[in-house]
C-alpha cells in the first residue's frame, strides 16, 4: 500500500522476500502464509498495519533508492539485485481504479535475463554494397530470443525500386531464414525487418543499408596505367631531346661556316 505494507501476493513471493528473518511468520526461509501471528499488529511488536512492509524485505531495505522511488514516484521502471544477486527488472504502478489503501502500488519484478533473452532479432548483414553490373544479393534474418518472431518487410527506399521475397514469415527460436533482395535501378536504399503481432513490438527493428560500390581497380590494370603513363613521358622528354639535339647541332654548323 501507500505506507509500504505489501498486503497481498503469493505464499513463495513471501519466502522470497521476507525468510529467513525474525519477522512473524517466517518459518526458516518459509512464509507460513497461514500463521495468524504475520498478521496480528499487536503481535508484531508496533511494526504498523496488516502485512509486513517492504522495507523488511532483503531486496528492498530501507537504505535502498529502490523503496524510495517506489513509495514517492507513481511509475517507474529500475534494474535492481533481488535474489541471489541476480538482477531483476522492476516496474510499479499505483491502480488508482482499485479502492482500498489510497490505490495500491503493483510490482512487478522479472528477471533481467528472461527479459532481455526473450526477444533477440539478429539480421546479417548490416549493409549490401552492389556494383552497377550487380542487381541481387543475400540477407539472413535470424530469431535469437525465446519469443516467436513474426516479422516483415518495410522498405524506406530514397528512389528506384527493388523487392524482398520472401517479406514476412515467422522464426522460432535459433530459426533463420535467407531472404532475397532484388533490385532495379536503384542505388541507396533502408531495408527495416520489423516484428509484428503480439509480441511484435519487443523486437528492435533491424535495418539494412543499400549503396552504391565503386568498382575496385584491380593492381594489374595500375600496372598497365603506370606503364602507359611513364611511356608517354618518356616519348615526350624524348622528342624535347631530339629538338634541342637538333638546335644545337644546327648552331654548330652556322659557327662553323662564319
Amino acid at each position: 500500500d501507500s505506507e509500504g505494507v505489501v498486503v497481498a501476493a503469493a505464499e513463495n513471493i513471501y519466502s522470497l522476500l521476507f525468510c529467513p528473518s525474525s519477522i512473524k511468520g517466517c518459518n526458516g526461509s518459509k512464509f507460513e502464509i497461514g500463521d495468524e501471528t504475520a498478521w496480528n499488529v499487536q503481535e508484531r511488536s508496533g511494526l504498523g498495519s496488516l502485512g509486513p512492509p517492504l522495507s523488511a524485505s532483503h531486496a528492498f531495505s530501507k537504505e535502498g533508492n529502490l523503496l524510495n522511488s517506489i513509495l514517492g514516484e507513481s511509475s517507474g521502471l529500475s534494474v535492481a539485485k533481488l535474489i541471489d544477486g541476480e538482477d531483476f527488472y522492476v516496474t510499479w504502478t499505483i491502480l488508482s481504479d482499485v479502492p482500498i489503501t489510497g490505490g495500491p502500488i503493483m510490482i512487478l519484478c522479472v528477471p533481467r535475463r528472461e527479459i532481455d533473452n526473450a526477444a533477440v532479432p539478429l539480421v546479417t548483414p548490416k549493409a549490401v554494397q552492389f556494383l552497377d553490373e550487380e542487381n541481387s544479393a543475400k540477407v539472413t534474418i535470424k530469431n535469437g530470443g525465446a519469443l516467436d518472431w513474426i516479422w516483415r518487410f518495410k522498405k524506406e527506399s530514397h528512389h528506384g525500386s527493388f523487392s524482398v521475397s520472401p517479406n514476412s514469415g515467422k522464426l522460432s527460436r535459433n530459426q533463420e531464414v535467407m531472404v532475397m533482395v532484388q533490385r532495379t535501378n536503384i542505388e541507396e536504399a533502408v531495408l527495416t525487418f520489423e516484428g509484428t503481432g503480439q509480441y511484435g513490438t519487443c523486437f528492435v527493428p533491424q535495418t539494412v543499408v543499400i549503396s552504391r560500390k565503386t568498382p575496385v581497380v584491380e593492381e594489374s590494370n595500375v600496372a598497365m596505367i603506370l606503364a602507359i603513363v611513364l611511356g608517354v613521358l618518356g616519348g615526350i622528354l624524348l622528342v624535347i631531346a631530339t629538338v634541342l639535339g637538333i638546335r644545337w647541332a644546327v648552331k654548330l654548323y652556322a659557327e662553323s661556316k662564319r
